[in-house]
């Protein structure tokens, strides 16, 4: 994956970069979703 992406490929380095930013997003969002559920309570 790393390889790919120091090759200088756009379409590769972004696909890296979306992955990353999709995983923050996911965290972000579960934590979220934690928070509002624990103040339901």
């Amino acid at each position: 994956m790393f390889r790919s992406a120091q090759s200088g490929s756009a379409i590769d380095r972004a696909k890296v970069s979306n992955f990353f930013i999709g995983n923050q997003a996911g965290k972000w969002l579960s934590t979220q979703f934690a928070v509002n559920e624990n103040e339901s309570d």
